[in-house]
């Protein structure tokens, strides 16, 4: 029963962050100098000592969220914009599990969603392609 509530939560995600794209917009493209082979187009989220680290080995800057899994079952958020925190290409962040959208000390799991960012004509940012996410168990 979760799992049918978690993909049309993920797909609601996905939709709001196409939804507020720059229409005209292209994503920038995972190649390294040389376009023979493909960038990471990624993140990874580990966890330890109370916090979440999630390092971006994109070559673009993504925005990002963590959210606690049983709480994507009661949340409506929007999940990508201007708002949304960023991480640099090749940066990374600890993010303290009381920092975590819904965590509570009973939490064993979360996500990472997370989109690639780019700043518009207006200096706003804006997602660029899809919402993706990353599990991590806390």
């Amino acid at each position: 029963m979760l799992a049918p509530r978690l993909a049309v939560l993920a797909a609601c995600a996905a939709a709001v962050c196409l939804a507020c794209a720059e229409p005209n917009a292209a994503p920038e493209p995972a190649r390294l100098e040389g376009g023979d082979r493909l960038a990471s187009t990624s993140i990874t989220a580990s966890a330890a000592a109370s916090q979440v680290t999630v390092r971006n080995t994109t070559d673009s800057t993504v925005g990002y969220f963590v959210v606690e899994r049983e709480i994507l079952i009661r949340a409506t958020f929007a999940p990508c914009g201007d708002h949304t925190p960023r991480l640099a290409a090749g940066a990374q962040i600890a993010i303290p599990y009381d920092s975590i959208m819904g965590y509570d000390k009973q939490a064993k799991e979360a996500f990472v969603f997370w989109c690639t960012m780019s700043r518009g004509r207006d200096g706003l940012w804006r997602p660029v392609g899809g919402m993706q996410s990353v599990f991590v168990r806390l």
